[in-house]
């Protein structure tokens, strides 16, 4: 379909002053940000609207980047990797093409600025998430704003993954006060996904139990003074690392998927290590279970699940029955650091 005259006018009229441009494809209407303002007009429809918008897509693509081809093949390859360069993206927002806005999102090279345009010409989900993984945005007015959408929207997300991306991004230092962190770790009791996002994106900082039993920790902690050791016991037994090693084991317990059971071993990998051989020796030092149960945490590795998890595809209690001769040990060793 070729658009008429009058369409041609008026989008070289909305080129010129137009930063941004988005196409409503249910409707037929084009929408421009201006500086200061907004304005629209629909297209006139020979055959159907889903031909009119393509031809004022290949149109706009053909005066902005000189082909019309939409967005270039050459750009889409990477623009989920943030690595396109800063030009062509003022450009890119003025195609109307959901992946040119999507690759403005994901740049690295975005400017709080051209992320309010994005915004403005493709609110969804993948957006807010392209727009958050950026400090710039996510600390600015907008990310804010992207923040409370995107929470909003948690009960509809039906990807698993595009959820714990999500949390993950909205527990960004900065973005929701602790209340609301409070509600979306309440929301894990029913749903796993998201206290794996707090082990991936805040393990330290996961909402404290009632911490009951700290006389327990204190008395156990005196008792392993004197052993030989590598790691600090009194950080073992403090509040937040309990809170880590609670919540390690709630997640594993009764993980549905494997995202969750994934981000458990990364939180353990990354805080259980030991350092060399000396810290070695000084676990196999250790009398009892604490010593065994470190020492067992201490060799967790994210890739001891590649062989299971690459052979099937299972979620719910089929994955948790063929992860367990990996998952027991490392559970029944978590429990054994429980101090309260």
């Amino acid at each position: 379909m070729k658009l008429s005259s009058e369409d041609e006018l008026r989008l070289n009229v909305l080129l010129a002053n137009a930063v941004a441009i988005r196409l409503d494809e249910a409707r037929g209407v084009v929408h421009g940000l201006g500086q200061d303002d907004e304005f629209e007009f629909r297209l006139s429809e020979a055959n159907s609207v889903e031909a009119a918008i393509q031809a004022a897509r290949a149109y706009l693509s053909t005066r902005v980047l000189g082909s019309p081809k939409h967005f270039p093949t050459h750009l889409r390859r990477w623009s989920g990797l943030g690595q396109i360069s800063n030009a062509p993206l003022e450009k890119l927002l003025l195609l109307g093409d959901p992946e040119a806005i999507y690759a403005v999102a994901s740049s690295s090279k975005v400017t709080a600025e051209l992320a309010e345009r994005a915004w403005w010409c493709l609110p969804e989900p993948a957006i807010a998430r392209a727009l958050l993984r950026n400090e710039v945005v996510s600390i600015s007015p907008l990310g804010q704003t992207l923040a409370a959408w995107l929470l909003d929207y948690l009960p509809f997300e039906e990807s698993p993954e595009n959820l714990y991306e999500s949390v993950v991004l909205l527990l960004q230092p900065n973005v929701l006060d602790d209340s609301t962190r409070r509600k979306i770790w309440a929301k894990g009791r029913r749903n796993k996904i998201y206290r794996a996002a707090f082990l991936s994106a805040c393990p330290l900082r996961i909402p404290l139990p009632n911490p009951s039993g700290i006389e327990n920790a204190g008395t156990r902690l005196s008792e392993s003074r004197n052993q030989p050791q590598s790691l600090d016991f009194e950080s073992l037994y403090k509040p937040e690392m309990q809170a880590l090693i609670a919540a390690c084991i709630d997640v594993l317990s009764s993980a549905s998927h494997p995202i969750e059971v994934i981000a458990v071993f990364k939180a353990i990998e990354s805080h259980f290590r030991i350092a060399g051989d000396n810290g070695r020796q000084g676990f196999s030092a250790l009398d009892g279970e604490v010593g065994e149960s470190l020492a067992r945490l201490a060799d967790v590795r994210e890739e001891e699940l590649n062989p299971l998890l690459g052979r099937s595809d299972a979620v719910g209690t089929v994955m948790r029955a063929q992860l367990r001769p990996v998952t027991e040990p490392v559970l029944n060793s978590l429990k054994r650091l429980v101090a309260f």
